[in-house]
């Protein structure tokens, strides 16, 4: 599944797969986000529907769909990562800054939270910090 333009460069991940899944389609083309709701034991689907909305800068629905995706798998750190993101897209960063360290906590080796993690401290203020988490995405192999 492709993600929304606005991830990657928020993320510096490479979009997965060919072509965006039809809601990601519909956020992009400004059409309206995901009717359907995601079963209640879907956390891929609520994280979908979180994406849709994100790509609509409707955060806070956005957040409200990870949160439902992380009752159901707290273990998913791209869900702790799609929370972050939206998170700072609020400006919230000190919240954006605990999902990427929730994330970490599950995949330390992601270089994309450590890369956002930097963003989020710079954010802060906590320029030294920040460059630190700079340098482990580098060498985990990001950008």
């Amino acid at each position: 599944m492709s993600k929304p333009g606005w991830f990657s460069r928020l993320s510096g991940r490479k979009p997965e797969g060919e072509g965006a899944a039809p809601a990601e389609s519909a956020a992009a083309e400004g059409e309206g986000a995901p009717s359907a709701e995601p079963a209640p034991t879907d956390a891929a689907g609520w994280k979908k529907k979180g994406l849709a909305l994100a790509g609509r800068k409707r955060y806070e629905e956005a957040l409200a769909c990870y949160d439902r995706g992380l009752e159901i798998d707290p273990r998913d750190s791209g869900l702790w990562f799609d929370k972050g993101v939206a998170l700072g897209s609020l400006r919230r960063y000190q919240e954006e800054l605990a999902c990427y360290d929730r994330g970490l906590e599950i995949d330390p080796r992601d270089s994309g939270l450590w890369k956002n993690k930097g963003v989020a401290l710079r954010a802060l203020g906590r320029t030294q910090e920040a460059e630190a988490c700079f340098r482990r995405a580098r060498e985990l192999g990001g950008r």
